[in-house]
């Protein structure tokens, strides 16, 4: 539900018993209401001067002058001010009163308000009033300390106002901070993942390729399994992008990642080692099973383009669990350009 969906009082949760007992710590009673209510004709008659003395007092200061801004909020200002003083005297003190002050506590902290200012206002207003209540009835400190007491009452009601509006502020605050971290994360999460890749093929970089091969040999050891490594060429490479075009020679690299991609299985990690070369990882796989998967690989690439080669060749780890990363990347390389030395399509392990 949206705050607009909600009275104020609704919002924070004040309701008729939070307001007696509240009127009851501050020992407003029944006899002090009575008191004020009988007052008001008296206020009624001086409604006027409260107004325009109060006014004349509160536009003295440059910084509330500033605030009002202009003639007419001037009289906006006087005409709700008018309700306010008959208000404090109509001895009906219920939700529809506290809710009319959570409304101009929430006025107040909108416009930039200091609380100093409300409070120093609320001086200057009882100030006012009392002369024409010692002037008017006979029972006067009662009704001034009933006065003060309610004065105090709607005061804690325009701070829960401002205390609700710093606490909303710092809420959305944080969620707008989450919000922000988790893109953040997202966005840093992306780059990371865009910086492993290939830009060209999607498959993951040589920086990657290294990083990813050292995790799959440590794993290789501690299951004491086999961890395969294809390296692939394309022959004569230089001699398609200078005789058939550099677009070509893109979909050749193209067409050879999708096939590293698509057959290849699920745990098998292609990668784009540079230029015209490419590496597949290949854990839990010995350089037979290795050979097999690369068999179909070769297979599909001679289907789309039977007058080019690709030379492969195959390193494992057999049961040589020292081995680095370049160890095995230097092996796959070897062999690779043994297979490019018989001249034909070719997979050497």
């Amino acid at each position: 539900m949206n705050y607009t969906d909600k009275t104020l009082l609704e919002r924070m949760k004040i309701t008729k018993i939070e307001i007696l007992e509240r009127l009851n710590i501050l020992g407003l009673h029944d006899e002090e209401i009575r008191l004020l209510s009988k007052s008001r004709p008296f206020i009624e008659t001086k409604i006027e001067h409260i107004i325009n003395t109060f006014y004349q007092k509160q536009i003295s200061n440059d910084e509330v002058a500033a605030l009002i801004g202009d003639s007419d909020t001037l009289v906006r200002l006087k005409e709700a001010q008018h309700a306010y003083i008959l208000d404090l005297f109509s001895g009906k003190y219920d939700a529809d009163y506290v809710n009319n002050r959570l409304r101009i506590g929430m006025v107040h902290k909108r416009i930039g308000v200091d609380p100093k200012l409300y409070l120093t206002a609320l001086s200057d207003l009882k100030y006012i009033i009392i002369p024409i209540l010692i002037e008017n009835i006979t029972n006067t400190e009662t009704t001034i300390r009933a006065l003060d007491k309610l004065l105090t009452f709607d005061a804690t009601l325009v701070f829960d106002t401002y205390i609700d509006s710093i606490v909303s502020e710092v809420v959305s605050s944080k969620e707008k901070l989450e919000i922000y971290a988790h893109n953040l994360e997202r966005k840093s999460k992306e780059f990371e993942r865009l910086s492993k890749l290939d830009s060209m093929t999607g498959l993951y970089n040589r920086r990657a390729m290294q990083d990813m091969l050292n995790r799959e040999l440590i794993v290789s050891k501690r299951r004491k399994s086999n961890l395969s490594l294809a390296y692939f060429d394309i022959d004569d490479f230089k001699n398609i992008n200078d005789l058939e075009g550099h677009n070509k020679g893109d979909k050749v690299i193209i067409f050879i990642s999708s096939l590293l991609l698509n057959q290849t299985r699920e745990v098998d990690i292609p990668c784009r080692a540079g230029g015209d070369e490419f590496c597949l990882i290949l854990p839990e796989c010995n350089t037979i099973n290795a050979k097999n998967i690369c068999t179909k690989i070769l297979a599909k690439f001679i289907e789309n383009y039977p007058n080019y080669n690709l030379s492969i060749g195959i390193a494992d780890t057999g049961n040589n669990y020292a081995l680095k990363e370049y160890d095995l990347i230097k092996s796959a390389d070897s062999k690779m350009y043994k297979a490019k030395k018989e001249n034909a399509q070719k997979i050497q392990i």
